[in-house]
């Protein structure tokens, strides 16, 4: 119940005498739940939804190709994937650099195709919820 009421939802219970009980939970519409991965850059742990991911792949070196005034590519089965490392977007110490010694998830973008995503560690699945953040605050570029 302190789950449900911390989301700014709710739950009824209404019993009958030899008939049973009834559970109404509500949630605001404004919420919604994610099945993700769970994912590590560095001491960063980050949620990829999992209706995005293609596949996770560890490439080999010949598989990284850099294009000039484009960036590090992989080569994966006759195309090209751009890779985008987020330890580089989100300025994460520590985290790999190599794409060959961490993990290159591939993932279906809006607009841009598939994108490679340069991440350490995969530590698993999980549920989310997911609050629009344009309710309470303003718009942020890259931040969804």
């Amino acid at each position: 119940k302190r789950n449900v009421q911390s989301l700014g939802g709710r739950i009824d219970v209404t019993s009958k005498f030899g008939s049973g009980s009834r559970f109404i939970m509500s949630l605001p519409l404004t919420l919604a739940v994610l099945d993700g991965m769970v994912v590590s850059v560095g001491r960063q742990t980050y949620i990829v939804p999992l209706t995005a991911i293609i596949e996770s792949l560890r490439p080999k070196a010949t598989d990284i190709h850099r294009v000039v005034g484009r960036g590090d590519v992989l080569a994966l089965r006759g195309e090209y994937v751009p890779l985008t490392y987020l330890h580089r977007c989100f300025a994460i110490d520590g985290a790999i650099t190599d794409p060959c010694r961490g993990i290159v998830t591939i993932v279906q973008s809006e607009g841009a195709g598939r994108v490679g995503i340069v991440i350490d560690q995969l530590l698993g699945q999980q549920q989310v919820v997911v609050k629009s953040l344009e309710a309470n605050y303003e718009r942020v570029e890259g931040i969804s």
